[in-house]
Formats: C-alpha cells, structure tokens, sequence
C-alpha cells in the first residue's frame, strides 16, 4: 500500500533504459472508480507527462521504476472520459461528510495499491490542532458513497470508524497512554511493597 504524499516528489527512473525520466509532481485520480490511474511527472525537457499505473514496475523506498521511457503519455491521453479525472492537489482538502451531511472533515491524503492503483483508505484531517491532538482518522474506502470534486460523501458508520481508527496516535492519546502507564508501575511498585511488609512482619512473629 502506498501513501499519496510519500510518491509526491520522487524521482522516477526507467527500468528498461536506466535513464531519469523526471519528478513525480501529482497523481491522476478517476473520481468513478477511485483509483489513481497515472502519475504526472515532470521531466526537464518534455514538461509534464503521464505515467499510467500500469506501467509502473514498482515503489520504491527511494524512486519510482518505471518499465520503459516509451510509457510516458500526454496529460491529455490520461483517459477516454476525461472529465472523470482530477488531480490530488484539487482532491486533498475536499470536504468529508455523511449520507446525513455530517462533516467529518477534510481529506488530507490517502492510501492506494501499487498494482490496480484502488484507493483503499482516506486519510480524514479536521485541522492542524485537531490533528496534533487527536490524530488523523482513516476511512475505509468500503464506506464511500459518492467521490466528486466537491465532496466526499461516505456512510456514518464508517465515519464513526475513522474517527477511532487512526494513522497515528494524537497527543490526546500519548497522554493517556503515558498516565496509564504510570498507573499501571505504581499498582505494582505499591503490591511489592505490600508483600514485602507483609514477609517481614511474618519473619518478625
């Protein structure tokens, strides 16, 4: 599975020829069928071109290989039914709300596979603060109802889901991670103490 912001920025070689094709810039999202169907790459001497994810030989901790330079296509060649295409820079920040218009916040990022290019999972961000303290939710792609550029529109049991599954601990959580720690060590710091009396009162007797 790879994280949208983790592709942004890496460079993209060529597996057949060896060469740097250019930087990943942004990715090309069919709203319909909820997948990244290619990735926009910059290259110094032919401007932005499209890498179609099934022309991707693999993810790399590093770059991004691709199978040949000859996969590269014009930003105009993405798909038949252009107007189902959009681009992440318009994507993340969208609204999220439920069937029931409940806002559940904005989609910071999201997650896809590396072969069929499926999102799987929305990264849910209700700001900076909220973030930080709470943590970022992550909502399964299974309860989406509708993904347009105006909003993403998802059932409210999944939303309810996002807001207990997260990506990564708030601050809210460390804390309280931290003080039943504490809680826990002293339980057993005071039992220790506790036999250790009640042995030398017996030894005394």
């Amino acid at each position: 599975m790879v994280k949208y912001h983790e592709v942004t920025g890496m460079p993209v070689l060529s597996r057949s020829e060896g060469k740097a094709i250019g930087i990943t810039h942004q990715l090309a999202v069919d709203l319909t069928e909820v997948k990244v169907v290619a990735l926009v790459i910059e290259a110094e001497t032919t401007g932005s071109l499209a890498l179609p994810i099934k022309n991707i030989y693999s993810f790399g901790r590093d770059c991004v290989m691709a199978h040949s330079e000859n996969d590269m296509l014009l930003i105009g060649a993405l798909a038949k039914r252009e107007d189902n295409i959009e681009f992440c820079e318009k994507i993340v920040g969208i609204s999220i709300v439920t069937e029931n218009e409940s806002h559940v916040g904005e989609v910071g990022s999201f997650c896809f596979e590396e072969g069929s290019g499926m999102i799987t999972h929305f990264i849910t961000s209700e700001g900076l603060f909220s973030d930080w303290i709470h943590g970022k939710g992550l909502l399964a792609k299974e309860g989406v109802l509708s993904f347009s550029r105006n909003a993403l529109v998802v059932t409210e049991a999944s939303a309810e889901l996002a807001r207990i599954m997260k990506t990564r601990p708030g601050l809210k959580h460390k804390a309280t991670s931290i003080t039943q720690r504490v809680e826990s060590r002293a339980k057993e710091a005071k039992k220790k103490v506790e036999i250790a009396l009640k042995s030398k009162k017996s030894v005394s007797s």
